[in-house]
This record gives C-alpha cells, structure tokens and sequence, in this order.
C-alpha cells in the first residue's frame, strides 16, 4: 500500500483520465484543491478552490460518467477495458483514489451551490469604465518611464522581468499569473512617492463581520495598502495589529491565464463587497488579472449598506511574444493605473483618473 494519503490522482490514474477527459486541467486544480491530508500533517497554506462551480460541475460530471466506464469485466489480459476498448492500467488503490475524488468533490460541489449571486446581494452593475484615448495614455505612460528609477524596479527592470518570465515559465497555472502579477504590484510601488509606503498582504482571510454576508468569506489573493506613516506600514508587515483606523485597501485577484477572465468578474465583486463592508468604506477600488491581461473594479455600497453598484473597465493587456521581448507602453500604462488606484482606492472616480465613467462620455 502507498504511503500518498493526498487523495491526488496517481500516475496510473492520471494517464487514463488524460486519454478519456478532456478537462483534465480542471479535473486537476479541482482535485488539488479538494485534497485529503495525511493524517497528523500540518499544512503550511490553507486550502481553497480556485474554479468556477459551473467549471467543478463540469469536472465533477465527466469524473463520475469515467467511473462508471471503468465498471467494467476485464479482458483476457486482466486490463480493464471501456466501451471504446481504451486500456486502462489502474491498480486497486487508484480505484480507490478516484471514488475518495469524487465524493470530495461531490461534497464541495453541494457546498458551493448555496453560495449567493450579486442579484442576491443587491449588488447591480452600472455603465463601464471608459479608458482615456490611447494618445493619452501613452503619453501619461511615458512619462512615468523615468519616475522610479532608482528603485529596484524600475521601468527598464520590470521589462526584464517580465521578458525573463516569458522565456522561463509554463502559464497554464494561477502560480505563474503570479509571478506576472507581483512584477507589475512592484513596479507599482516603485512609481508611489517617496514618502508613501505600500503594504501587500497575499493570501489575506477575508471574513465579513455580518452574519447576512458570511457566505463571503474566504481568502484575498492580494491587498494592497498605501499609508503615508512609516511606523504603521512596519507594524502592519510585522503582523501587529495598529491601532490607527482601518486602512483603506485595493484587492488585486490573480487567475489562471488560460481562462476566460470576464467570468471571474462576479466572484472579485463580492470579494470587494465583502472586504468594503468591513472596512466601512463606501467606494473601493480593485482589480482581476490573469497576469498579463487586467480587469479594474470599482464598487460602491448604496448609501443604506445594503447592496451596491460596480463599474468594471475593459481588458486591458500586454501581449505575450514567445522568443520576442515584450513592448511598451501597456505594462507602463497597467502600471501606471494601478499605482493611482491604489492611491486613491476609497474614492470614487476622480477627474485626473485613468478612467472616466460612461455616463460622463456620453453626456
């Protein structure tokens, strides 16, 4: 018997889900995330599942229809064979794992399908984000090209990175978005004034004081806070609670590059109503980024507390090229808009924004 108590689909078992399942990909991150630890083991990281529910019960659908083709009499070679006459080399243990799989993922499935949606919450969405013309843009970049630059990262530095990310990593994951992403948040940093401090909080328990919005808790890929009190930033990254008021804060949300990154819009909206009702405060600012491609949130809680309204801009990006260097001006520009959101990121939007709000153009 195998000491691997995971729950994890093992070698056998994932060669024969790779020829049978086309969403092994997902099947994966759902099972990594679902995994049963060893008993007595301590983890470092708290478990979470990073999939839509639709993309679990699609998972979860395919899993239970490729159990049930494995009940099957083996052939004459003791291979167990499927309606397609696919062999399969499965032990016993890995019948095993797969039906431990399943019924974990049954039970986070039932879980997740009380959860609210934002019509619940009486949150509504409102006009996009207009971006200011590219002219503009590109002008407001260039000339943040120079600010930072005695900073580690500075603009030439983050286009290094980035360009390193490109030759080094395999994308199709929420880790490697990240590292993309944490390029991007320190270039941020680098462009804030000297006397402003950043403060960035990865993997943040986000529990809503309410007992009417507890199903929102769970866990903030990044927040990032900006103070101007270099005592407080040093008690905050020390872990110490400050006894100052609550610190506004902008929630950046990190996902897999290979997923279509509007439909995680809801799930980063209640992820900022959550973390504004906390806070107590009535706009906050955030963003939902595969890495390379960049969402910018703005939510505002009604004036009762209860609900809100959100506007959302367009994707913005910079285009990954495989053997090529990647070019000015978006990352500048990305960077550039995070770094005056973070500034500002419990106001609403503002006339020297990157953005305008739609009712504004047309009027």
């Amino acid at each position: 018997m195998s000491n691997n108590q995971t729950g994890l689909p093992t070698a056998g078992l994932r060669s024969a889900l790779s020829r049978t399942i086309p969403l092994l990909p997902i099947i994966a991150m759902c099972s990594k995330r679902a995994a049963v630890q060893a008993p007595g083991a301590r983890s470092s990281k708290r478990k979470r599942l990073s999939c839509s529910y639709g993309e679990l019960q699609q998972a979860l659908s395919f899993l239970v229809s490729f159990r049930r083709k494995l009940d099957t009499v083996p052939d004459s070679t003791g291979a167990e064979t499927t309606g397609d006459d696919t062999a399969i080399d499965m032990d016993e243990e890995e019948f095993d794992k797969l039906d431990t799989l399943v019924a974990s993922l049954t039970a986070r499935s039932s879980g997740l399908e009380t959860e609210p949606t934002l019509d619940d919450l009486n949150i509504v969405e409102k006009l996009p984000l207009s971006i200011y013309p590219y002219e503009a843009l590109l002008t407001r970049a260039n000339n943040l090209r120079s600010v930072g630059g005695e900073h580690f990262m500075s603009a030439s530095n983050m286009y290094g990175q980035l360009n390193m990310l490109t030759d080094l990593l395999v994308l199709d994951s929420e880790a490697s978005a990240r590292a993309y992403v944490d390029v991007i948040i320190y270039r941020a940093a680098a462009l804030l004034p000297n006397q402003k401090h950043m403060i960035i909080n990865t993997e943040y328990r986000n529990k809503s004081p309410s007992s009417h919005d507890a199903t929102l808790n769970g866990f903030l890929d990044y927040t990032l806070t900006v103070t101007d009190n270099p005592t407080m930033a040093v008690q905050a990254r020390s872990g110490k609670k400050i006894s100052a008021p609550v610190l506004s804060i902008f929630v950046v949300e990190a996902i897999v590059m290979s997923t279509i990154l509007s439909g995680f819009i809801p799930q980063a909206v209640g992820q900022l109503y959550a973390s504004a009702i906390k806070l107590g405060q009535r706009h906050i600012r955030g963003a939902l980024t595969n890495g390379v491609e960049w969402i910018f949130i703005i939510l505002s809680v009604n004036e009762d507390g209860i609900g809100a309204s959100y506007r959302t801009s367009v994707a913005i990006r910079f285009t990954l090229k495989f053997a090529l260097d990647i070019e000015p001006p978006m990352p500048d520009v990305i960077a550039g808009m995070l770094t005056y959101w973070l500034d500002h990121c419990s106001e609403d939007i503002g006339n020297d924004d990157w953005f305008i709000s739609t009712s504004e153009v047309q009027g």
